[in-house]
């Protein structure tokens, strides 16, 4: 719309009539399109504006060649070029076109012709194209984490007895952003499957419960994330029984200026962006029994029982 009120003024300059179709002028769409038919009249439109509206032509218009139509830009995609060109010469009318262009559009020193404008064109769709494909393949990826991590959260519940503030329940949702993207595809398709296999063929070996608490070992000790390993020893669990996910009630010794260090020590990592360290110092207060908690006034603690 800015574009068209500058061009305007533009034209005045150069004492020619014409009329506006931007959605903001003051005539009647109804009134600039009969205008628009007459022979040698000039109308300045936005590439929306008036689309969908044939421009009826008069008699002398169309014996005078029709329609003509000029594109003040290079169109970013052909669809666009197409429904501004084909706006002259309509139902077999009479009529033409011209696409007016300055390289400076493309802030591209390598584009010197039409011809080198289509391929710029063309290849930037295409880069579009792969982004907009890639963007799904990733939002179908995160789904699928964010329904496993729910899965997990189900189990870890109901494992639990239900008890939401359990240190271990509040400690998967504090890191459920570290489950989130630690979960790779290829942990899930390979090493996952891999033990849960593992892990099988030990219960059909006459329920070798050796071999199967093996294969619980080799889920510890391997390179899976913690949550991924969690949820393959509750499914082993299912089977043997053991309550590993049982919590171990243990007296806590707190060391009160050990704590107060490893927070400020976080706040300075914090400050600095440096959130991978800020979550490590989390978690390393986790392991000890804290549980903190970012307020408005600070940073506090609380000793998990």
């Amino acid at each position: 719309i800015n574009e068209t009120l500058e061009f305007s003024e533009r034209i005045k300059t150069l004492g020619i009539q014409h009329l506006l179709l931007n959605d903001i002028q003051n005539e009647k769409e109804e009134f600039i399109l009969y205008y628009a038919g007459k022979p040698k009249s000039l109308v300045i439109a936005t590439n929306a504006a008036g689309r969908g509206t044939d421009i009826i032509l008069t008699k002398e218009s169309l014996q005078n060649g029709g329609l003509h139509v000029i594109v003040g830009f290079f169109p970013e995609n052909s669809r666009i070029e197409f429904q501004a060109v084909d706006r002259a010469g309509r139902q077999g009318q009479p009529g033409s076109a011209q696409i007016i262009f300055s390289k400076d559009e493309f802030k591209n020193d390598s584009i010197n012709s039409v011809e080198d404008a289509i391929k710029y064109r063309n290849n930037k769709i295409l880069m579009i194209s792969l982004y907009r494909i890639q963007r799904t393949k990733k939002e179908r990826f995160y789904y699928e984490k964010l329904k496993q991590y729910f899965e997990l959260q189900k189990i870890l519940y109901n494992k639990l007895n239900k008890q939401k503030n359990s240190p271990l329940f509040e400690k998967l949702k504090q890191d459920w952003g570290k489950f989130f993207t630690n979960n790779t595809e290829d942990t899930l398709s390979s090493d996952y499957d891999k033990y849960k296999q593992e892990f099988k063929d030990a219960m059909d070996n006459n329920l070798n419960t050796s071999l199967a608490l093996t294969s619980v070992y080799n889920v510890l000790k391997s390179d899976m994330n913690d949550y991924t390993k969690l949820k393959l020893i509750n499914e082993f669990d299912e089977v043997l029984s053991l309550d590993l996910s049982k919590e171990d009630k243990k007296e806590i010794t707190v060391n009160q200026e050990e704590i107060e260090n490893l927070i400020n020590e976080r706040n300075i990592a914090k400050q600095n962006k440096d959130y991978a360290k800020a979550d490590e110092i989390r978690n390393k207060l986790l392991d000890m029994g804290i549980m903190l908690k970012d307020t408005r006034e600070g940073t506090t603690y609380e000793v998990i029982k």
